[in-house]
């Protein structure tokens, strides 16, 4: 029972730090930005939108194109922040596999150039302690 007390009250806490809702903006560059405001700066008069709209106003991106939509219609992973893309159709972001191709693809390259060099430099006789000094 006390496990199950301890599960609750982290989960409550957890779900607190974030509100439901984001505001999705597309920055100059066409790359994406999400906003997530501080819960309990939100006044208990205040709509969802009039809330936003008083958060950033206070911030860089007030005058930016955005949609504010829920959290569970933002991709679960983060890691491939670079390649969202917000969907005008299904109001949600979503990953473009195309740009995350060609991040992917310019890692990999990056990766085998240092490859390349640490092959190099072990051929030449250096340690693997002296190639990550040199490496850094």
């Amino acid at each position: 029972m006390k496990k199950f007390i301890v599960i609750l009250v982290s989960l409550f806490l957890v779900g607190s730090v974030y509100s439901e809702k984001v505001r999705v903006f597309k920055n100059p560059d066409g790359s994406i930005g999400v906003f997530y405001p501080a819960p309990n700066s939100k006044k208990a008069t205040e709509t969802d939108s009039e809330w936003f709209e008083r958060v950033a106003a206070d911030s860089n991106i007030y005058n930016l194109t955005y949609s504010d939509i829920d959290t569970s219609d933002l991709p679960s992973d983060r890691k491939d922040r670079h390649a969202w893309e917000y969907d005008e159709n299904s109001k949600k972001v979503k990953v473009n596999e195309a740009k995350k191709a060609i991040k992917d693809a310019e890692k990999a390259a990056k990766q085998e150039v240092k490859d390349g060099g640490r092959n190099k430099l072990k051929a030449l006789g250096l340690t693997d302690n002296e190639i990550n000094v040199l490496m850094q």
